[in-house]
């Protein structure tokens, strides 16, 4: 079976104290499922909604029943908690969260990629918190 790729990210906004959180799959057959967005309130930090992006993320590939997936971040502190390199005390529940519906997939691996390689999801994410900051 083939592995499919999301990439979360997220947009932040410290004055409402709320972030945008989008994603996007690579590799779906119906391409109306390929990306995603929602807000979350009460959002302390930019690695915080980093973290939520990645846990929302992997809510909707469990809800689509994807099995093996790829989750490719731009955020290395974040990658580094997921994958028990570096524990940030701020995401420990979230980072514990990730884990548990980790354990859903028969096969995850969480990646870094670079900034330029995350405009798409970062666009959609800038855009879901547009939408709420009116």
């Amino acid at each position: 079976r083939i592995v499919f790729q999301v990439i979360p990210d997220a947009a932040w906004d410290k004055g409402q104290r709320k972030a945008g959180l989008a994603w996007i799959f690579t590799g779906l057959q119906n391409p109306a499922q390929d990306r995603g967005h929602t807000t979350q309130d009460f959002v302390n930090s930019p690695l915080i909604a980093e973290a939520l992006a990645v846990r929302s993320s992997l809510c909707m590939a469990a809800t689509m029943k994807l099995s093996k997936l790829r989750v490719c971040s731009d955020s290395l502190t974040l990658i580094a908690a997921i994958n028990n390199k570096q524990q940030m005390k701020e995401i420990v529940g979230i980072v514990r969260d990730i884990q548990e519906i980790s354990s859903e997939f028969d096969f995850i691996v969480f990646s870094h990629i670079p900034r330029k390689n995350n405009e798409r999801a970062d666009s959609l994410a800038k855009q879901a918190l547009r939408a709420v900051s009116v």
